[in-house]
């Protein structure tokens, strides 16, 4: 890396913490490499050496003892960059939320660390992660890509790792086993524990103290050097030396480590686990053996050899996963990265701005707003504003900054724009991205980043940048992977494209959404990213459109799809499961099937398969009737004068929009057979058809409209299949029953 050859970073190492409960590890790094230079320690300042310090004096000790070990190793260099590694759970902002093996129960607010170093070392590149994270880096560093990380120490917690990145939720936190109620061993020292009694209280190395008193207590081994005074540091040297006692009392309490390792392997399928921490290293092979000799008692033997999955750490794992970080994250971006690149603005105060107050704009506006970003809202339309502002105002914390405006100026203030505006036609119309870009051509600032999520055909990016005709703000297409009726936070679980106009478009982007704890996959190019967008869409409407015909023969036989679609599932290759719904729903789905068949035919490439796929996927709520009708004529009746009560209007559970859904073409339908149509959604009211309002019950009103029939659609969480059953109402459930309460052989299957 030339940034480092021969200049001033030749002798600008970087600095790296691993804050421990009991210590804090701090050591210099190589730049180029992340190879430790020299190492130093510090006692914790924690609520147990310093029982009388309320939590903002714990905080404010360690931050001095972190300082103090870094001046010592530092003699006056200046770092090129800083990685601290904290415990507890903490935001990619730097927030930590939590840190008992520091604080115990005296601080319960989030502790901005990130901002505490900077004061000491301002404009320096700094991140700070969870300290387990950091660890894991280590093993990252060796090759290791798909594993679990386990400390043992003052506490106990766990980092599982897929792909070579840990599983996170947006606020830092996944991996908090030491707060999972233990398994106890059937020993009398463990009979009058609490039956909650959490792992990190019972098996880390202040844990095991208490195991140790109560074994004492019980057994009264005459040959051993313990006693009730004994530390944990005793209790692992009598251990290495033999002690029967002390090897009894780890046995115990490595039995419970076991269960929590198995009971990751049983449900994540992880086989590749390193064991951590101070407690654990210090113990070193032989604790290692015997929780790998408990392990069969606890999972179904599956031909694992755990003598292999199953390794023991070292000390320095913090320091150097931490100065792995450090090199990818920081020094390889070159000194002057910031959390967006050029604007040197840093990630948790980043000023966004949101174009666009739909689904798409206001979902992103609030997790953002979560992650701690100032944000400016910008809608044309009064309507979206007015929404935004009365949703915002309920669901966003206080302490957040942001604003909803309808003035082009005030986007002027933002270092990134986030576009989220809806291409409305099949054609792929580009009138509304067009006039965001001329907009912005005006109104925009130079260093700017503009990240597109709408959905758009191959080169619609390029075209974007050309109508702003800015050289100076760069352009990124991030398209949005949302699912409605998916809480916010989920955003964090789905990784995103990113396409840039340019390779420091792409990284600035990249480098945007981990600071928010979103997981970036760069592509070369946004075509790639806006075809890849469209693919995804069209695989599902395919799929849907599939199950659609063969819903259509199955009915015909006589017996229903979901018995297909169920026992085709049982291969375990070469088939994805899709299952029989009422249709399709939402905008997305039915227009880019068009948008792409459209954009093909451009090309003059014939997509005929497009064209099948449409016509089969808009015949589902065609087929829902048409079920409906069979059934109600096997029992000895007819649609004509049939009271027909629709379950969930949306197009899913959690959508509060009925205009993309397959309930009004099935309402119209039952209709025009002469049904009576009723129905009932958490969500959705107002519903009219034929410019008359449709019936909506309330769940206590079924009974009194005494339904002959009931469709489950999106369903209702407020009922359950049961409920349904007891009206003696024919029940069919074309899949929206899934999310309900209740026996689902209560109903006809679709």
């Amino acid at each position: 890396m030339s940034s480092f050859q021969g200049g001033r970073y030749e002798k600008s190492p970087v600095l790296v913490f691993d804050l421990g409960g009991t210590n804090a590890r701090m050591a210099i790094a190589d730049p180029r490499e992340g190879k430790l230079l020299a190492v130093t320690r510090r006692p914790t300042c924690n609520f147990l050496n310093e029982p009388d310090l309320d939590g903002d004096a714990l905080l404010s000790g360690t931050i001095d003892a972190l300082r103090d070990g870094a001046e010592e190793l530092l003699d006056g260099r200046r770092p090129v960059a800083i990685v601290c590694g904290w415990p507890g759970p903490t935001t990619p902002q730097g927030l930590v939320m939590r840190s008992p093996t520091i604080l115990g129960a005296r601080h319960d607010h989030p502790f901005d660390a990130r901002s505490a170093l900077s004061r000491i070392w301002p404009d320096c590149p700094l991140v700070v992660h969870n300290d387990l994270t950091c660890a894991g880096y280590a093993y990252v560093g060796r090759g290791w890509e798909d594993f679990c990380i386990i400390t043992v120490g003052s506490g106990i917690a766990n980092k599982i790792f897929v792909d070579s990145r840990p599983l996170l939720g947006p606020g830092g936190r996944g991996g908090e086993a030491g707060h999972v109620t233990a398994w106890l061993p059937g020993d009398p020292a463990m009979s009058n524990l609490s039956p909650t009694i959490h792992l990190g209280d019972l098996a880390s190395g202040r844990g095991t103290r208490e195991v140790m008193r109560r074994y004492l207590a019980v057994h009264d081994p005459k040959d051993t050097s313990l006693s009730e005074t004994s530390t944990s540091e005793d209790l692992g040297k009598a251990f290495l030396a033999g002690d029967p006692a002390a090897i009894n009392i780890i046995g115990l309490v490595s039995s419970s480590v076991a269960h929590m390792i198995a009971s990751i392997h049983g449900y994540a399928g992880t086989e590749r686990f390193a064991l951590t921490g101070g407690f654990a290293t210090a113990l070193g092979d032989r604790y290692r053996r015997m929780i790998v000799d408990r392990l069969p008692d606890f999972v179904w033997d599956l031909g694992q050899n755990w003598e292999d999955m199953v390794e023991i750490g070292a000390d320095a794992d913090g320091l150097e996963g931490a100065a792995v970080l450090a090199v990818r994250e920081l020094v390889q971006m070159n000194a002057s990265i910031s959390a967006i690149g050029q604007t040197g603005v840093s990630a948790s105060r980043v000023r966004v701005g949101i174009i666009g107050l739909g689904f798409v704009g206001a979902t992103t506006f609030r997790y953002l707003a979560a992650e701690g970003c100032e944000l400016i809202g910008f809608d044309i339309d009064p309507g979206a504003r007015e929404r935004a502002n009365a949703r915002f105002t309920e669901e966003i914390a206080r302490d957040r900054v942001w604003q909803i405006t309808d003035r082009p100026d005030d986007l002027a203030k933002t270092d990134i724009l986030i576009v989220a505006v809806r291409i409305p036609s099949p054609s792929g119309d580009s009138a509304s991205l067009r006039s965001v870009a001329e907009m912005l051509r005006k109104h925009g600032r130079d260093g700017q980043l503009v990240i597109i999520e709408s959905t758009l055909v191959p080169g619609m990016t390029r075209s974007f940048a050309r109508w702003m005709d800015r050289d100076r703000i760069e352009v990124c297409h991030v398209p949005e992977r949302m699912r409605v009726g998916e809480r916010d936070k989920n955003l964090a679980a789905v990784p995103r494209l990113v396409g840039g106009l340019t390779a420091n478009a792409t990284e600035r982007s990249c480098r945007f959404f981990e600071s928010v704890g979103i997981r970036p996959v760069p592509v070369a190019a946004p075509e790639i990213s806006e075809l890849s967008k469209l693919f995804e869409n069209a695989f599902l409407t395919t799929n849907i459109a599939l199950v659609a015909d063969l819903t259509r023969i199955a009915h015909v036989l006589g017996f229903p799809a979901k018995e297909v679609t169920d026992a085709a599932a049982t291969k375990p290759h070469g088939f994805m499961s899709f299952t029989p719904g009422p249709g399709i729903g939402g905008h997305c789905l039915r227009q880019d099937v068009d948008l792409l068949r459209t954009y093909g035919e451009g090309l003059d490439i014939d997509l005929p398969v497009f064209r099948g796929v449409a016509r089969s996927a808009r015949a589902m709520p065609d087929i829902v009737v048409d079920r409906l009708g069979r059934l109600i004529s096997r029992a000895g009746g007819s649609l004509q004068g049939a009271r027909v009560l629709l379950i969930g209007a949306g197009f899913k559970i959690g959508s509060d929009d009925a205009t993309e859904t397959p309930f009004l073409p099935i309402a119209r339908q039952l209709t025009n057979k002469g049904a009576s149509i009723g129905y009932l959604d958490p969500l959705i009211d107002d519903l009219t058809l034929n410019d008359k309002a449709l019936l909506r019950l309330e769940p206590a009103d079924i009974d009194s409209f005494r339904p002959d029939a009931i469709i489950i659609l999106s369903g209702d969480p407020r009922l359950s299949l049961d409920q349904l059953r007891s009206t003696g109402a024919l029940l069919l459930d074309t899949g929206g029953g899934a999310i309900m309460e209740g026996e689902t052989r209560a109903a006809e299957k679709f």
